[in-house]
């Protein structure tokens, strides 16, 4: 599930933890989870950078406002520094 989650949603690890362990969705055991997201060796730099495109492409909002919805507790809740690398590699358009 994590590979799949993965491959389609460019979650953060903390979103993708919250998807396998929730019990309206799959219910995995946190150490389930862990284990999954520990072995996935995913990107989430590159993660953050696809959502950041997605805001870019279907919003009309500033970098500022891409950088809190990356970082957003209630949102993707990437780090700073995976929000960080997003933003620098999003470019001036």
């Amino acid at each position: 599930k994590a590979k799949s989650y993965n491959s389609w949603a460019n979650m953060s690890k903390k979103a993708l933890y919250d998807q396998l362990t929730s019990q309206v969705t799959h219910g995995f055991s946190s150490s389930a989870a862990q284990y999954a997201i520990d072995h996935l060796n995913a990107d989430y730099k590159e993660n953050a950078l696809v959502q950041a495109r997605e805001y870019r492409k279907y919003s009309n909002i500033s970098k500022t406002e891409i950088y809190s919805r990356l970082t957003s507790p209630s949102m993707d809740r990437f780090t700073k520094e995976e929000a960080n690398y997003a933003i620098q590699k999003l470019g001036d358009k």
